[in-house]
């Protein structure tokens, strides 16, 4: 596997505008390696879209795009799509750029404007090069702080003030002659269905079967990364047919033996893709690349697994998205506890007064394992809190604006914009060789997840019973995550596991939830520790001229957690990880970009 900077995809476009330039001359449009995409053009403009643009359950092309902007208008158009897309119409006759997003904000597209240009690019790190990086005016050292708190970035900021993201359900609009407007064309519903949770239950089912008919309505080879949670076997489960599966582990274990039993209850061919041990060692670059460094570079999984999988298959599935829709995954619950033990149902907390505070303290995908003030400098420590309250206040007023509260308000903060969302870079990595559709993104799954009352998400009732409605047979098998039987409501799951740990105690033998070694993922530490060219750079963190040049870190509280895990008194491999993952951001790739 061998990557140079941006030898991965990326759309990018340049729009000229002034007074004095002919429209035709205007548009510098490149899709760079980017799959599920297409381009149409004739005398009167150019559409590309990248994704999949669908009506009435079926996927349609950049021609008939152009065909129904032109009969009933881009903003019409818009609210008549579904799924995952992102679409560039350029009127010639009007001179004008539009840009549409998706209702969820699933792919990226980062913007800025220049002078006598409109300039954006799904690749952030492309546009940020061309701005400076650390030089660029724009700079911001707090989106840094961000990153490092949360392992994402809120909002539509960036690590520089110049380049914004587009958020999900927008139309950006660039008139030739200069001007830039942005309008919604689409919001979130604050409102609640009047139903049980068996009725929410027929109905996500039937929207997930709805789903999968319409990623698959166009003629491709389909394969689906299988593992033995829930998430895939639900995709599995609603699919009209049954995709070829692959499985990824760094050892066969009980993740694969889960997951082949679900593929041969399905009838479907299932293929086993050993984990390459050092698949980290050359995946920095690329991450960046695709992440613009505000994504931790370790979620790139699957870069360079194309020769494994393009055999069989060269559109993937993924179950990502659905556990944050459905299972309500970062909601402000924990597991209840017996005797000592955790269990494996929730308990949903109360929600404080102040929100944002409690959310900056407790969300559960900020960086736990470390804590990141050790590496900030000792006087910017107050206000780098300051300032992230303040971030999730205004994303929290957004959704406030939109008719949301309490729960709602919480969850808004990860369920808009998602390409934003850390583990979409798994996706990224995919699209670096294979198609990847993500089909918990459609209008109604979404607009479902939102007419949920978190009660109805903590505890996976819902969920679970729908995926039972679409196949209850691969119900019946065990969730990889517990060994227990994936049907059961997670009460009695914590009963099971409650009654095994007294089993043990008395000399029974009895079933055991699995450990890191029986999952898809390795241990964290050998993100570092099994990678000689990732243990060198991080080895060089204490002395990064890129860090020490923001003003934020310190050199000293690098250089300390660095030698807690090297010593192997504490296991910082996330945090250090993610200052590898901004060293690399800030400083710019040599300058050849490809067209």
């Amino acid at each position: 596997m061998s990557f140079t900077p941006y030898d991965v995809f990326h759309l990018s476009l340049d729009f000229r505008t002034g007074p004095d330039l002919p429209s035709a001359a205007r548009l510098d449009l490149t899709m760079h390696k980017l799959l599920d995409s297409d381009r149409y053009a004739d005398d009167s403009g150019t559409v590309a879209i990248w994704g999949t643009p669908a009506i009435d359950g079926r996927i349609i092309n950049a021609a008939e795009i152009a065909r129904r902007a032109r009969q009933n208008g881009i903003a019409a158009l818009a609210t008549q799509l579904d799924c995952a897309f992102l679409l560039v119409i350029h009127d010639r006759v009007a001179d004008r750029l539009t840009v549409v997003t998706d209702r969820f904000g699933s792919l990226p597209f980062f913007y800025c404007i220049e002078a006598g240009h409109f300039v954006a690019s799904s690749s952030f790190k492309l546009l940020f090069d061309r701005r400076g990086a650390l030089a660029s005016p724009g700079f911001d050292p707090w989106m840094l702080a961000e990153f490092l708190h949360f392992r994402r970035v809120l909002s539509n900021h960036t690590y520089d003030r110049g380049i914004s993201f587009l958020s999900g359900g927008s139309i950006l609009s660039i008139e030739g002659r200069g001007g830039v407007q942005c309008q919604r064309y689409w919001r979130i519903s604050a409102g609640k269905l009047d139903l049980d949770q068996d009725q929410l239950a027929e109905r996500l089912a039937d929207e997930l079967q709805r789903s999968m008919q319409t990623y698959m309505s166009d003629d491709r080879r389909f394969g689906l990364l299988l593992s033995g949670g829930l998430d895939a076997r639900a995709l599995l489960a609603a699919a009209p047919r049954a995709p070829v599966c692959f499985t990824t582990t760094p050892k066969p274990n009980n993740e694969l033996a889960v997951a082949r039993e679900l593929a041969a209850l399905r009838g479907a061919e299932h293929i086993y893709i050993p984990r390459p041990e050092q698949l980290l060692n050359e995946a920095l670059s690329p991450s960046v690349a695709l992440s613009g460094g505000m994504t931790i570079f370790t979620e790139v999984q699957f870069i360079g697994y194309g020769p494994s999988v393009l055999q069989k298959a060269d559109t993937l599935f993924m179950g990502l998205a659905l556990d944050i829709m459905f299972c309500g995954h970062y909601l402000p619950k924990s597991l209840v506890s017996f005797a000592g033990r955790s269990g494996w149902h929730f308990r949903l907390h109360d929600l404080p007064d102040d929100l944002p505070s409690a959310f900056v303290d407790t969300i559960s995908y900020r960086l736990k394992t470390s804590d990141p003030m050790r590496v900030v400098r000792a006087d910017r420590r107050d206000e780098m809190r300051v300032r992230l309250i303040e971030s999730v206040r205004m994303v929290m007023d957004e959704g406030r604006e939109l008719g949301l509260q309490g729960y709602d308000l919480w969850e808004y903060v990860h369920l808009h914009d998602l390409a934003r969302h850390y583990s979409m870079l798994m996706a990224q990595s995919v699209r670096t060789f294979a198609a990847c559709r993500i089909p918990a993104i459609t209008n109604a799954l979404y607009d479902l997840c939102w007419a949920m009352r978190a009660q109805d998400k903590a505890n996976w009732r819902v969920y679970q019973t729908a995926i039972a409605l679409l196949n209850a047979d691969m119900m019946a098998i065990r969730n990889a995550n517990t060994n227990i039987r994936a049907s059961m409501p997670l009460w009695q799951q914590s009963i099971v596991k409650f009654a095994r740990a007294a089993g043990q105690k008395l000399g029974i033998r009895t079933g055991a939830s699995p450990s890191w070694w029986d999952r898809s993922w390795p241990e964290p530490r050998q993100a570092i520790d099994a990678n000689p060219l990732i243990q060198a750079k991080v080895a060089d963190l204490p002395h990064s001229s890129a860090l020490a040049s923001t003003g934020l870190f310190d050199h000293d509280g690098i250089q300390s957690v660095l030698e807690e895990h090297t010593s192997g008194t504490r296991d910082h491999t996330v945090l250090l990880c993610e200052l590898l993952t901004i060293d690399r951001a800030l400083q710019p790739f040599e300058s050849t970009i490809p067209t």
